[in-house]
């Protein structure tokens, strides 16, 4: 689809059962379908990297393996196969290579492959796994979230001395995080030298950063390397509190400055393209989850904060910075579906552009 002269790649998974042989949809039926999801355009716009998942019974889980889309004659190929899964297809600024997140060796971690042959090498071992990751704009070096016990030596072990249990001690109240337990343990962003494999933790505070479950983008790295934007609740018990902010850092950790300071939950943020302003999400009332969300506009220059398109009376989910840094993309909840609007910056000017069903995921090609 072309608006505007650019193109927006949406995902959508549709089954269908011909009118010939009409019956219920089955267990087999389903653990036919392929799901797709996160689709990455390349740095010349020819390809699209993205994951199909599919339910396995020998495995009792979902198994996801990256694909390969040439835009041009429309023909895809997958490039991981074998054991574990694999997930967060990221190219780099080859164009060739492709870094991605697996677990097929027993933790998750960065592994990487060309796509124009060989085998996965993996990239990190970070002996917690990785959560997720971002590359360096010189793609020299990655940053890489993951769980670190915190603090280094705890209050359980001091009790269990040499005879370690499977006790679990906590005494604060987010003692765990829907089906995990938190107690001693913090996420922490490092940043990973692909020449030399050092990870070095940048966050060595007693927050989870990023902050756990946000829903969004929680980390944003400038495109002139210079910084990050970084997420996390500095409040003292997170648990009773939905406070995000967002925060600034050196791509070395240093200089950790507040971007934000407000009660609600400022999160999300993306650099333009120019890397003049740091476009983000924002719930202006605090401890309501459910809050709408609008787009506020940083100028990395001055500092100033400007709300983009106050009246509007709709919730962002997510935004997608155009090439040339004058539009975003937003997907917006409406009527029970998700569609796709132009916002104009820094006007807020806004337009529909994809309607119907639940569109995601939109990407522009490089050229725009």
């Amino acid at each position: 689809m072309k608006f505007l002269g650019s193109i927006i790649l949406s995902l959508s998974v549709v089954a269908s059962l011909g009118a010939q042989d009409k019956r219920p949809l089955g267990v087999d039926d389903f653990l036919r379908i392929g799901i797709v999801g996160d689709p990455q355009i390349s740095p010349n716009g020819a390809l699209v990297a993205y994951t199909v998942t599919t339910p396995s019974l020998a495995d009792d889980r979902n198994i996801s393996r990256l694909r390969v889309l040439d835009l041009l004659t429309g023909s895809s190929r997958e490039i991981t196969s074998g054991p574990g899964s694999d997930r967060a297809p990221r190219w780099a600024k080859d164009g060739l290579t492709l870094a991605f997140l697996s677990n097929r060796n027993g933790t998750s971690q960065v592994w990487r492959t060309r796509i124009d042959g060989g085998e996965p090498t993996p990239v990190t071992a970070v002996a917690t796994g990785v959560n997720d990751f971002w590359w360096t704009p010189d793609t020299t070096a990655l940053f890489v979230s993951s769980d670190v016990k915190w603090p280094e030596t705890t209050e359980l072990d001091r009790r269990q001395k040499e005879y370690p249990t499977a006790a679990k001690l906590f005494t604060g109240l987010f003692y765990r995080h829907w089906n995990e337990w938190r107690a001693g343990t913090r996420q922490h962003l490092f940043r990973v030298d692909l020449q030399t494999g050092r990870a070095t933790d940048l966050t060595p505070i007693d927050h989870d950063v990023p902050t756990l479950a946000l829903g969004g983008q929680d980390v944003a790295v400038s495109p002139l390397g210079t910084e990050l934007a970084i997420v996390y609740n500095p409040d003292s018990v997170v648990a009773t509190s939905t406070n995000n902010d967002i925060f600034l850092i050196g791509p070395d950790g240093a200089g950790m400055t507040p971007m934000t300071e407000t009660r609600g939950n400022d999160h999300s943020p993306a650099y333009s393209p120019n890397a003049r302003w740091i476009a983000y999400l924002s719930m202006a009332t605090p401890g309501f989850e459910a809050d709408r969300q609008q787009i506020v506009l940083y100028d990395r220059a001055t500092g100033d904060r400007t709300t983009i398109a106050p009246d509007w009376d709709r919730s962002v989910g997510s935004l997608t910075w155009a090439p040339d840094s004058r539009s975003v993309i937003a997907v917006v909840e409406e009527a029970g579906g998700q569609n796709l609007y132009r916002v104009q910056i820094p006007t807020g000017q806004r337009s529909l552009l994809v309607s119907g069903g639940v569109n995601s995921n939109p990407q522009f090609i490089p050229t725009g």
